[in-house]
């Protein structure tokens, strides 16, 4: 392969498109055969991934060391996170001098957490990590990480700018300094972890450690690395925390501390909240909402209708459900059918959902206005869908504005799909065929997606 490699995030086109094989020719699948063909060589060991978002002043730096001191040992993947700066351009102008050098563009900034995942999802090198676009962690000392996870045959390695033995070459201002050793008081509190620096960006693991936990996470802010310790803390890997040479780079940086500090603090109250026994509180997902990207392949999915299942065929709108619902339960997604009738009925389905149901249920599907009383009161992505439209092929979303689902084709899917991207500005997910996309919300509510 001459020089590195482009992977661009492309405005997803419709089935028919003729540029739709253009499209899925580069798209990362969950498999990861094409990419595997053409983004690995069997000698190297190890694959970096740098999230940057807007770091025309900085990358080249941060590219130049990288590639040249990992060389053949270890791929460099930059995923330009919304980039508008030119970041893109740069990291491009050096592919011809780095074949070990990989550019994935996304157009929508979504997140540090979001920008890593999707780095972390790429390859199969042994070893994977990340680190800032800024160069405050150098090569050497990334290197190093990795030689401290083999030789302790811990599953993972940390940098850490708070523990002895670690080289601070230019400290950050008082008040951030202030900021995050409270930070990290929070979070030994609430999680119970024992690493000194929760927030360096240098970070390394094993890659059947990040396959195990991936799938878990959810946080797409700078409290994404919170959310990743915690979960190889739940499955019981180790993960060992190494002292650095560290260098502040206050005049580029681009954190508003105290909208950070917020956003931060409301992420990890989440988290918590969803790990503990909080996690049965109503109404707790709209915390840090903006925060969450979702990665689960599979939903459970409650279906509010007039009538039980299986004695929907005289209404056409819930026959259509009915077929939905065994095309989903074909694929692996749970479907739990709520007709009540009554008052005590709707009672206990309310009480279900109480106690239960709001932890469970990914996501609701209404059809009938009269029982509108659990999507009243849930949070959870739903759906209120219209009778057919007589004389159309498609089926009319109520109050969303979302446009009508095609009742032709794979309607199914359609409906997934719009489930997924509903409730949070951004959402991982996978159709059928294994591709996964990203998922975006406009200012209006019509939504659009990106195949990766």
């Amino acid at each position: 392969m001459q020089g590195g490699s482009t992977l661009r995030m492309s405005p997803y086109l419709a089935k028919g498109s003729s540029r739709q094989e253009t499209v899925r020719a580069v798209i990362f699948t969950s498999t990861r055969t094409e990419i595997r063909r053409d983004w690995h060589d069997a000698q190297r060991e190890l694959r970096v991934v740098i999230p940057a978002y807007n770091e025309s002043a900085r990358i080249g730096r941060c590219v130049e060391e990288y590639c040249s001191h990992f060389g053949t040992r270890a791929v460099v993947v930059v995923v330009a996170n919304g980039c508008r700066d030119g970041t893109a351009e740069i990291v491009r102008g050096f592919m011809g001098r780095f074949e070990n050098l990989r550019l994935i563009e996304i157009q929508r900034a979504i997140g540090k957490g979001g920008a890593v995942r999707v780095g972390l999802k790429t390859g199969d090198e042994p070893y994977i990590g990340f680190t800032d676009a800024d160069g405050s962690t150098t090569a050497a000392d990334f290197d190093s990480l990795l030689q401290t996870c083999r030789e302790t045959g811990s599953d993972g390695a940390i940098g850490s700018r708070w523990i002895r033995g670690a080289s601070v070459k230019r400290r950050q201002p008082l008040r951030r300094r202030i900021f995050s050793r409270g930070f990290n008081f929070v979070v030994r509190l609430f999680f119970n972890m024992p690493y000194s620096d929760t927030q360096c960006g240098a970070k390394l693991f094993r890659r059947p450690a990040i396959d195990r936990v991936i799938g878990e996470l959810e946080l797409a802010d700078f409290a994404f690395d919170i959310d990743l310790l915690y979960a190889f803390k739940r499955f019981g890997f180790r993960v060992v925390e190494c002292p650095i040479l560290w260098e502040d780079f206050p005049d580029d940086s681009k954190i508003r501390l105290l909208p950070a500090a917020w956003t931060m603090l409301l992420s990890v109250a989440r988290l918590r909240a969803r790990h503990g026994f909080l996690h049965v509180i109503p109404y707790g997902d709209l915390i840090a909402r903006s925060a969450v990207i979702s990665v689960e392949r599979l939903l459970s999915i409650v279906v509010v209708s007039r009538r039980p299942r299986g004695h929907a065929a005289n209404d056409a709108l819930d026959a259509r459900l009915e077929a939905w619902a065994l095309a989903w339960e074909a694929q692996g997604h749970a479907v739990r059918w709520i007709a009540p009738r009554g008052l005590r009925e709707i009672l206990s389905a309310c009480s279900w959902y109480l106690r239960r149901g709001h932890a469970e249920v990914d996501a609701i599907i209404d059809n009938d206005s009269s029982i509108s009383w659990l999507t009243a009161f849930s949070i959870k992505p739903k759906l209120c869908l219209a009778p057919l439209t007589p004389g159309r092929d498609e089926i009319v979303l109520r109050r969303q504005g979302l446009g009508p689902i095609p009742v032709t084709g794979d309607g199914a899917q359609a409906v997934l799909d719009r489930l997924r991207i509903m409730g949070t500005p951004f959402a991982f997910f996978s159709k059928i065929d294994g591709a996964w996309r990203i998922g975006f919300r406009s200012e209006g509510t019509e939504a659009e997606s990106i195949s990766i």
